[in-house]
């Protein structure tokens, strides 16, 4: 059975990397308590983003369907020791706009999103 809700990540920005030279950053998301899944898919796929000009916003255009609540992750692939930075847990309220992300090593991310339905 298809889900009710989606909330689609629109674009992610680096206000502050937690490293000095940026983040590989990747997503995870999970879905009602269901399995939970990475974006990029590859393994050891991330996208660079640091705060500087080129490297500070990344277009995501994933779509997260669920039907009470899904989980979205950001995570700094670190190689054999992938730190986590911040999560957020949308649900049908959420409505459309940004959440901001800080941890405490510094990482400091605005991620833009839409309540499709």
């Amino acid at each position: 059975m298809a889900k009710r809700h989606t909330v689609k990540i629109t674009q992610i920005i680096c206000n502050d990397p937690s490293e000095n030279e940026g983040d590989e950053l990747y997503l995870l998301y999970q879905a009602d308590g269901g399995n939970q899944y990475r974006y990029p898919e590859k393994l050891k796929r991330s996208h660079e983003m640091d705060d500087n000009d080129d490297e500070d916003t990344w277009n995501v255009n994933l779509e997260l369907n669920f039907d009470y609540e899904v989980i979205l992750q950001l995570w700094d692939n670190d190689d054999a020791n992938p730190d986590y930075l911040q999560s957020h847990d949308f649900q049908p309220s959420s409505g459309s706009g940004s959440i901001e992300l800080k941890n405490t090593n510094d990482a400091d991310y605005t991620v833009y999103y839409e309540y499709i339905n």
